[in-house]
């Protein structure tokens, strides 16, 4: 759908777009998410270390997850409240104002206070990604450069996560948490002001409808939207199968022990920034759009099956190689045929509920596959996980074409 065709787009919207800096975006997102996870990888040490408990170690990067799973309608409310530039620079803003917060907190060592600031936190990631996806839906000439621009906002974001571990292994030893996490707040104050200038301050008309509202009709009236969030669901659920499996599967399969688990964690960083890479180039993109979604879900529960199912080391990591790569690809694709298949309406609502639906697919997926790990081996609990995240895909196909009949 191109955005000059809906007719609903706003004087302020129109005043956006003749403000074509969508490209500072690309390096803001990377630099944004760069800190971001080193924080919370600063965090989770730090929580580790003072409570002594890996089970609220881990929870760090639960917390982030807590709000946008439970209550939908607020990332969708507060994207509403103004120009989406406007709306991300004030909510990395306040991420910045979090990290400072939490860097005098720390000194404290109070564990709750770190995970109820986290929360927050998770909060304004959650607003920052939605709100920069609806300055591109809105700024964009055409659906092609949505795609272009979302795609590399994508790439971006991948890259600026995966290098968060090397730089968080390069200062943990030698700087204090406090001192990353104000270094963080600066950098977020810095990206801010990139969102700043790509959208200046304004005033956008409010929802008619509550935000839950607002949720509830944009998938009502948009049903080739409501099928692309089932398949973004349900390939985000290999994000947390990978989670659930990747001390386990270089553990049980090829005895490898904690050497293994590092080779993992490089093999699947290497994958998902080369899956993310693939699906930002344009001819990639055009060859495989061809492929029906149900197939590319398949390909994903077929290789990571044959990963975890393969006893020698190297063909067993270059299938995961493999596994990571078709993912992430499958990940994107229909993250973007999320952004530029919705109605620039409905675009603030959509755009929120994605966040819920990637926090609470992650978690569905970690919590399936952990739970078929109590009962069976790692091979069998990936092909079951797999298999049946690959049949719901098939059936919201069908289904998705049937609903198109009628």
């Amino acid at each position: 759908m191109n955005v000059k065709e809906t007719g609903a787009i706003s004087t302020a919207d129109r005043v956006v777009r003749r403000v074509p800096r969508l490209s500072g975006l690309s390096p803001a997102t990377a630099a944004s998410n760069v800190v971001g996870m080193t924080s919370y990888l600063a965090l989770s040490v730090w929580v580790l270390q003072t409570s002594h408990s890996y089970f609220l170690s881990a929870a760090v990067f639960g917390c982030q997850w807590v709000v946008p799973l439970l209550w939908p309608p607020a990332i969708a409310r507060l994207t509403a409240r103004g120009w989406a530039g406007a709306v991300a620079a004030r909510s990395e803003w306040c991420a910045a104002a979090l990290s400072l917060v939490l860097a005098g907190v720390v000194h404290t060592g109070s564990v709750t206070a770190v995970l109820v600031l986290v929360m927050a936190r998770g909060l304004c990631d959650s607003v920052t990604r939605a709100s920069a996806a609806l300055v591109v839906k809105v700024a964009a000439e055409s659906p092609a450069e949505v795609e272009r621009v979302v795609s590399r906002i994508e790439l971006w974001r991948i890259v600026g996560t995966s290098s968060a571990g090397v730089l968080f292994a390069v200062f943990a030893e030698t700087v204090s948490v406090s001192v990353l996490l104000v270094a963080a707040g600066l950098v977020l104050c810095a990206t801010g002001l990139v969102y700043r200038v790509v959208a200046p301050a304004g005033t956008a008309p409010r929802p008619e409808e509550p935000a839950a509202g607002s949720i509830l009709a944009g998938l009502r009236e948009q049903p080739l939207v409501r099928a692309w969030l089932w398949q973004l669901g349900l390939v985000a659920a290999f994000q947390g199968l990978h989670n659930a499996i990747r001390v386990a599967y270089p553990e049980q399969q090829l005895g490898a022990g904690v050497a293994g688990v590092g080779v993992v964690s490089a093999v699947s960083t290497l994958g998902v920034v080369a899956g993310g890479w693939l699906a930002s180039r344009e001819n990639v993109t055009r060859l495989l759009a061809r492929v029906p979604e149900w197939a590319l879900v398949l390909a994903v529960a077929t290789t990571a099956a044959a990963a975890v199912l393969i006893p020698a080391p190297v063909p067993s990591y270059a299938a995961y190689f493999v596994f990571m790569v078709l993912f992430e690809f499958a990940f994107m694709r229909f993250n973007l045929a999320v952004v530029t298949s919705t109605d620039v309406r409905h675009a603030p609502a959509v755009l929120s509920l994605r966040a819920t639906l990637l926090s609470g697919s992650t978690l569905a997926g970690l919590v399936l596959t952990s739970g078929l790990l109590s009962v069976m081996s790692v091979a069998a609990s990936t092909a079951v996980a797999g298999a049946l995240l690959a049949i719901l895909s098939g059936w919201r196909h069908v289904r998705a074409r049937a609903d198109r009949k009628m």
